[in-house]
């Protein structure tokens, strides 16, 4: 199950660019990927976006990545610019991680949209929909019973300082929510990482619950409440996590790192990039075991990294809880934007007795 949680919805947008196919005989060509997108419309918005602050003609076209269709933004070198110079100019204009690639007409699906086309594209319309649904009020006493799709809600102000928020933003693309996260200064809170939320100050932050079943994919509500809570420090990241579940269904089960079982466990995938270019994906598994690892560009996850991060869980009477401290110091983060840090975020929890996520 998960959430997306930041909305950037397209309104009214059609396609009518033309194509241009290379024969299978073409010659390879080098390009520069600028973003990689699942849907066509993004990937058009930001080349718009991209065409704008460079003045150069950027480009799309189509790949298969592991069977799925990926739609990638690239500058193609020519007698004015070679790849340095467009590496130098996508890094100019707040794309500092562009990778190269090259282009074949057998090597991608072989369509490009061309961008010196009479332009029959409206200007995307850009909407932020608040989805967060803040647990700061008590659930009812069946809080473990079937329960229907929350209603999109706008987050409520907390007891929390305003002078205590900070400058990062969690956000990811899809029908999201919005979250800026609270900062608290070293010293500022009496903090022990039993998994347990027993602290005053976590039931002082929002929580967000607005996961949905993908596994199997019938994107319906979830049955169990999942309560997640983020503040951060100038050291790093911390998580609390309660997920409601009759208690004689938990199903812990202990496992060297890394290990992919059938168990209750929860998940966070962050992009430190805010550009989809790479992230880290971190869960934590009821009774202890933990797993991580690197995400690439094009969602390509590996397990080979282990960072230095911290976590515990507890088995509770409603079901269980975890605590995780991400160090902000084992990841890659590009220098923020005006004294701001935009970070992608995906949320994923497994129920194993349903077998559903």
């Amino acid at each position: 199950m998960y959430r997306s949680l930041i909305c950037v919805a397209l309104l009214g947008i059609s396609l009518s660019v033309p194509l241009i196919a290379y024969p299978q005989t073409a010659a390879k060509r080098e390009a520069l990927v600028l973003g990689s997108f699942l849907n066509r419309a993004y990937a058009d918005e930001r080349r718009l976006e991209l065409e704008s602050s460079l003045n150069i003609q950027v480009f799309i076209v189509e790949t298969d990545v592991r069977g799925n269709a990926m739609f990638r933004v690239i500058l193609i070198p020519n007698s004015e610019y070679d790849l340095s110079a467009l590496r130098a100019q996508a890094a100019a204009v707040g794309v500092p991680d562009a990778w190269a690639t090259t282009l074949s007409g057998t090597g991608f699906s072989s369509q490009v949209l061309l961008s010196d086309q009479p332009q029959t594209l409206p200007q995307p319309t850009q909407i932020k929909r608040s989805l967060a649904r803040p647990a700061v009020a008590a659930r009812p006493e069946d809080e473990t019973r079937e329960r229907k799709r929350p209603s999109s809600t706008a987050s409520t102000s907390t007891s929390i300082a305003s002078s205590s928020i900070g400058p990062i933003q969690l956000s990811t693309e899809g029908p999201e929510v919005d979250i800026t996260l609270a900062k608290f200064n070293e010293g500022e809170f009496d903090f022990k990482l039993d998994g347990r939320l027993e602290e005053e100050f976590w039931q002082q932050l929002p929580s967000y619950d607005n996961l949905l079943v993908t596994d199997p994919d019938t994107m319906g509500p979830t049955r169990h409440a999942t309560t997640q809570r983020f503040f951060y420090t100038d050291k790093g990241l911390y998580i609390g996590v309660h997920m409601a579940q009759p208690p004689e269904t938990l199903l812990p089960r202990l496992s060297s790192r890394d290990e992919f079982l059938n168990r209750d466990s929860w998940q966070i995938t962050l992009d430190t990039s805010g550009d989809g270019l790479y992230g880290y994906w971190f869960a934590v598994n009821l009774g202890g075991s933990v797993q991580d690892g690197k995400v690439a560009a094009e969602r390509q996850f590996s397990s080979e990294w282990d960072g230095p991060w911290t976590s515990a869980t507890a088995e509770l009477a409603d079901g269980w809880s975890a605590e995780l401290f991400l160090p902000w110091s084992m990841m890659s983060m590009p220098a923020g934007i005006n004294g701001e840090r935009n970070l992608g975020f995906y949320l994923s929890r497994k129920v194993a007795y349903l077998d559903e996520r």
